[in-house]
Order: C-alpha cells, then structure tokens, then sequence
C-alpha cells in the first residue's frame, strides 16, 4: 500500500480563510484620530490575532488583555490535549457509568454539538475522539491503520453513547473508551466568546482569527467590511476567492494544511464518523455564518455531507451561506461553484 505522509501537527487547525491586511484609511485621509491595532498570540496550535481601530490606545490594551485571558482559560476547560481539563476529566469516567457535572461554558459547547449532530445527519460528531487519536497516532508513526484498528476504534465512538442531563447539566459517556474531541466546534467558540469581550469593552471596529476561523464586527473605515481571502486548494497557489464581510463569522474547513496520500488518494484529517477514514480530497468548504461556533461547526459538517446535501441543509438556515471547491471544480471553471450570498442578508459586501 504506497502512501505518501504530508504532516503539519496543529491543534483545531482546519480553517484555511485567511483575512488580508484590513484596508484602513489613510490618516491624513479620514478619521484622523482613529488607529489600528493588533495583537497577535499564539493558541490552540495556532496564531491568535486581534485586531481593531480606535481612538483610545489604553481602550484597546485593556480589551486585548482581557480577550486573551478568556481564550486561555476557554482553552483549559475545553482542550483534549490537556489531561488536565475539565473535557479530558470527563472523558476519564468514559464507560464508569458516573455523570459529570459540566461548567456553563462547557455546556454551551456540548449541547451546539448535539444540535449540529441532529443538523447534519449525524456526520458532525464530537464522539470521534478514539479514532482521532487513531489517526493522530498513524501520523506521527508514519503507519496506516488497519482497518481492524480503525473498526474497534470506531466502537468506542458514537453520539448517541452520549447522554445528557439537561435539568443538572451533566452528561456521561456510555461506552469505555470513548474520549470527546471538540476540535471542530471549541475554536469557533473560543472566537466568539473573545470578540464579545472587545464589543462589550467599546471596540465595535474588531476582528478576532484564530487560524482562519474568525469573526469581524463593523468595517474598518472607510471600507465596506473586513478583506477576508479564500485559500486555494493547494498550497503556494494564490487565493481563489477574496471577499468583504462585518458582523458576521467566517470557517473554512478543508485538507490544505492536513491530509495523507494513501493509494493516490487524498485523505482528509477531517473524518467520516460512517467509514472511520478521512474524506477525499482535495476539498474545502468555507461558510459565513452569524457566529464562530456556528460556521465552525458547519464547515466540517459540510466537507463529510458534500455539496448537493450540504447546501440543503444550509438553506434551511437563516444567516448561512457557503462555498464548495473539490478537485473537480478545481480542474474546471471556478464559476461553476459561485458564492451566492442572498442568504446572508447582505454581511459579505463585494466578491471578486
């Protein structure tokens, strides 16, 4: 069985929408006394970037300063990295029949996850953990799985092993062994919950990125929104895509960045709860969406669902909107695949 390893060991990596430099005025031109700032940080096995205008530098420090608190202690409830955390302790009592007790911020984050597992038919599953691990694991030993390993992973996983108690916010894992992994939903969240902390402390010009993954407020001035560019499908290619967007989301999810080569196939990091492989590529999926979460969450949905279902499932939502690039689009005219952005009542401004 050839196959070729291509590696770039991230955690939550999979947005690959990445914001140009925003296009702020000139000072001599408009808003004289407004100035850019950002701040940069690295999280979540990525760079963490805020940005924003104001005209009060000691405003924006001290927002930045309690973002970047927030996203910390975000990460050490919700990481499955961290033996540590609050979701690693829950995934310990996998199988002990014992409910854990779950904080708000980490309830916020389960019961989204069960409401995008209804959404997608089951193809978004936080419950995949013992087959990420799985596949973590075949990449750093450079060794495909067999498909034995991948079956009884595939055994300790599963939504519907995940029960909840709504009246005292406590869930159990059913099945031993089983292990949550928030990878395609926390970062979406972590975004948002760091970008209402800079609305809430007066910076309504902000931006928050975390890897691509992020989520603008008002546009800079003079400009009708945040630049935000879609990478192609391969790497070192120009982006495919560059459009304007305020007070909404954006995720891209895809295998840019993670994928193997396994019989002259292109397999995805993102993962198939049906076969227990990654999907096919080349593929990437971008959705704007009103919050972070939100288009995390269904920017993975959509790779597994496809575009034909994807899209219908999106339609059925109010304030979403996506676009679908695979190979086969990729080798044809990208016109065949264009962004229609009725949906989103007008947040991307512009498209070329």
């Amino acid at each position: 069985m050839p196959y070729i390893f291509v590696i770039l060991a991230l955690f939550w990596l999979e947005a690959v929408a990445w914001p140009a430099q925003p296009d702020g005025p000139s000072p001599d031109v408009i808003a004289p006394n407004l100035e850019g700032y950002e701040q940069q940080f690295p999280s979540m096995g990525t760079l963490m970037t805020f940005q924003a205008f104001s005209a009060d530098k000691s405003q924006v420090d001290q927002a930045f300063e309690a973002a970047e608190k927030e996203v910390e202690r975000l990460v050490n409830i919700m990481s499955d990295y961290d033996p540590e955390s609050e979701l690693s302790k829950i995934n310990q009592l996998a199988g002990t029949g014992k409910w854990s007790p779950v904080s708000p911020e980490l309830w916020e984050v389960l019961d989204a996850s069960d409401r995008w597992n209804r959404l997608s038919e089951g193809t978004f599953d936080a419950s995949l953990g013992a087959l990420t691990r799985l596949w973590r694991k075949a990449r750093r030993q450079k060794k495909i799985p067999t498909q034995m390993e991948i079956e009884n992973a595939l055994q300790s996983c599963g939504w519907k092993h995940v029960e909840f108690d709504r009246q005292h916010k406590s869930i159990r894992l059913l099945k031993p062994g089983m292990f949550l992994d928030l990878g395609a939903i926390a970062k979406g969240y972590i975004v948002d919950r760091a970008f209402e902390i800079l609305r809430s402390c007066g910076l309504q010009c902000c931006m928050v990125n975390a890897g691509g993954n992020l989520r603008c407020g008002d546009p800079p001035p003079n400009r009708s929104g945040w630049r935000i560019e879609i990478s192609s499908l391969q790497e070192g290619e120009p982006p495919l895509r560059r459009l304007y967007l305020k007070n909404a989301a954006i995720s891209t999810s895809g295998d840019l960045w993670q994928f193997m080569l396994i019989d002259n196939k292109r397999r995805s990091h993102i993962l198939d709860a049906r076969t227990g492989w990654g999907i096919e590529g080349p593929v990437s999926v971008s959705v704007i969406a009103p919050t972070a979460q939100e288009a995390d969450a269904a920017s993975t949905s959509m790779c597994v669902l496809g575009r034909s279902r994807g899209l219908e499932v999106l339609s059925a939502l109010d304030g979403f909107d996506a676009l679908f690039l695979s190979r086969v689009d990729h080798e044809k005219s990208l016109e065949e695949t264009p962004i229609n952005y009725s949906v989103t009542d007008g947040f991307a401004q512009g498209i070329r």
